[in-house]
């Protein structure tokens, strides 16, 4: 298990609604979940399990450093710094769920289709090793 899962345990007492994770799902379940939504037609729990599982796999992968309370920009930020062919499309996708979960944005297909595109992109892609910040 990555960090993220590692450290959600300690969290969960203090858990809030800006928090990306709230449950022990793989990558691979919330795949199963958004698909799922997708199929019913509910996009907007689609968008979000699908982008929950692309954090979750960079998780499962030992990309991203998370830090408690992290939020989508959050991720994405991390996601992007070792996937930066990524990164823009990352950026994007962390918008999108902070819109979906909060209600500003409704979305459909398309952005359903968008972000199965960028979960299949980033799966396969190389990361870049992540440098120290120099003080």
């Amino acid at each position: 298990a990555g960090p993220i899962r590692r450290r959600r345990r300690l969290r969960a007492a203090t858990a809030g609604s800006h928090e990306l994770f709230d449950d022990e799902r793989s990558s691979q379940q919330l795949r199963v979940s958004a698909d799922a939504a997708a199929a019913r037609g509910d996009y907007a729990t689609a968008v979000l399990e699908r982008f929950r599982s692309v954090v979750r796999a960079l998780d499962e992968r030992a990309v991203l450093d998370d830090r408690p309370g992290m939020t989508a920009q959050e991720a994405a930020g991390l996601a992007g710094a070792a996937l930066p062919a990524h990164a823009a499309g990352l950026q994007r996708a962390g918008r999108l769920f902070d819109d979906v979960r909060y209600g500003a944005a409704a979305p459909g297909p398309d952005e359903d289709e968008v972000m199965r595109d960028l979960a299949e992109q980033v799966a396969t892609a190389r990361t870049e090793p992540l440098r120290a910040e120099v003080p």
